[in-house]
């Protein structure tokens, strides 16, 4: 091979970011005949990944960096979208559960190409072709290592995953998702519910958030969102919500409210089943009456609470306030399931935006 043709494969690799795929559409687009991308996988410049696919010899890639190419190159509307969207962005409670499928949503009669498919990526695509929302809505380039990849915003990934409710996604999930979105902007919500076409989504949507009181929802206009007509049995035997016309989860109706003080004293002494602690005791410990339960101060206690019970629970035993007083750096950095400390990261960083400060 010439100098001339090693110097152009090399200058065209420059302008390209580390950790993504070349198409050989796009390699030929730019003067790369399909003789010259054979050579150079001869001669050690290009490593062939599928017909159509390549990386340069000796790159790391993975599917996010797959994707920017088909994204980015090729010009297939396909995203990242619903719980994958939501971990991506610090907001999916489960996303370790799930971190063996990366799930990319595009409009129906969209496909993947084979080599896309078929390559041993570190998870599984799944593609779901759905018009629910329209592509050109809700979406973000979210920065993955050096390069940009299109995924869905918090609102439009929360949307899409309602959508697949309850078979593909637990509602009791989505409203501990819909908590965390108390930061988003009224008029990027109107503008997607307006033009989202599942009603049963948009119906579930609009119940959680005004479920959750988040200060942006009284600035909706419903009357200019498609409700659809009649009723819709989202599971069967669970509680009717007669404003929106949906049947939903029993377990649904009880999150969100504070519990008493029998009952939060039965979850405070569940962590601690085998201490022989008095009751009342941790209780106690929390509103600094003693020092200790067992030899557990309330920052301990406070610890094992966040690795025993979820999101919707700890919110029924504490305020904001008092969660964000308790959940300190060294409580976060001592949990010890990644996935967990990635979470309560995340919750400080959004109660510091939402508690005021007193005092």
């Amino acid at each position: 091979m010439s100098t001339n043709s090693g110097t152009k494969i090399n200058r065209l690799l420059q302008q390209q970011y580390p950790g993504t795929v070349l198409l050989a559409s796009w390699l030929k687009k730019n003067g790369i005949s399909d003789d010259l991308q054979h050579s150079y996988i001869r001669s050690g410049w290009l490593q062939s990944i599928g017909r159509g696919a390549f990386i340069r010899s000796g790159d790391q890639v993975d599917l996010t960096g797959a994707l920017y190419a088909l994204q980015e190159f090729a010009g297939k509307p396909i995203h990242v979208g619903g719980r994958t969207a939501l971990g991506m962005l610090g907001l999916s409670h489960y996303v370790e559960l799930y971190q063996k499928e990366t799930l990319l949503f595009a409009p129906r009669g969209v496909k993947l190409p084979e080599w896309f498919k078929n390559y041993a990526w570190e998870t599984a695509p799944v593609l779901i072709n759905s018009s629910a929302i329209p592509e050109a809505i809700g979406l973000i380039n979210q920065n993955v290592k050096s390069y940009p990849v299109l995924i869905s915003n918090p609102a439009r990934a929360l949307l899409e995953c309602l959508d697949l409710a309850p078979t593909r996604f637990d509602l009791v999930e989505a409203w501990q998702i819909m908590e965390g979105l108390s930061s988003i902007r009224p008029g990027a919500v109107q503008e997607i519910l307006e033009q989202t076409r599942s009603v049963k989504a948009v119906r579930l949507f609009l119940y959680l958030a005004e479920k959750a009181n988040h200060p942006w929802f009284k600035y909706l206009d419903i009357s200019s969102i498609n409700l659809g007509k009649g009723k819709r049995s989202i599971v069967k035997n669970g509680t009717y919500i007669s404003k929106y016309q949906i049947t939903v989860p029993e377990v649904l109706g009880k999150l969100g409210r504070r519990v008493d003080k029998s009952e939060r004293n039965v979850k405070f002494n569940q962590i601690l089943w085998d201490y022989n602690i008095p009751e009342g005791d941790i209780e106690a410990v929390f509103r600094g009456q003693i020092p200790l339960a067992g030899h557990y101060d309330r920052y301990m206690l406070f610890r094992k609470i966040l690795e025993t019970y979820p999101w919707f629970t700890i919110l029924q035993l504490f305020t904001p306030a008092e969660i964000q007083e308790l959940l300190t750096n060294e409580v976060i950095e001592k949990l010890r399931v990644p996935s967990l400390r990635k979470q309560y990261e995340f919750v400080k960083l959004r109660l510091q935006e939402v508690v005021p400060i007193t005092g």
